[in-house]
């Protein structure tokens, strides 16, 4: 079998996305650190401030307990 062949095969495997593989680190950083400044300032809003917006403070409490890893 002729090396030309081969060739046309491995052409069409699909690439490695290196840069995705090289920047998820920094991406899943960014996502978490967002994680951890929302459920900040959501620890930080008064009762007055819950209400007006409708939210629940036991659902807060849930939200504020989470570990920043957990969606």
């Amino acid at each position: 079998m002729p090396i030309t062949s081969v060739a046309p095969a491995l052409r069409t495997k699909r690439p490695i996305r290196w840069a995705f593989v090289a920047l998820y680190p920094l991406w899943l950083a960014g996502i978490w650190m967002d994680r951890v400044r929302k459920r900040r300032e959501l620890a930080g809003l008064d009762e007055f401030q819950l209400d007006d917006a409708g939210i629940d403070p036991d659902y807060v409490r849930r939200e504020v307990r989470k570990p920043f890893w957990r969606a």
